[in-house]
């Protein structure tokens, strides 16, 4: 899980830094054509994708899947 401290301002002292999950956006697609777009952790996406798949009613089950792939973004 990806995290990064961040300054902040506590009222009443405290620290002067803190830690925060970092999430990035995830793309999720079905036959070639975008689905969805979700905030995450980076990590497990194929997981999360057929999981999002299955709760939406998207795909029914495992055998409704022919094949899962991650694609690198080009920055």
């Amino acid at each position: 899980m990806g995290w990064r401290e961040v300054v902040v301002r506590r009222v009443g002292g405290g620290e002067p830094t803190d830690r925060v999950i970092e999430e990035e956006p995830l793309e999720i697609r079905v036959e070639g054509q975008a689905a969805a777009v979700t905030m995450r952790t980076p990590g497990h996406d194929v997981d999360l994708a057929v999981g999002f798949l299955l709760t939406e009613g998207v795909i029914d089950g495992l055998d409704d899947i022919r094949a899962v792939a991650t694609v690198a973004e080009n920055v």
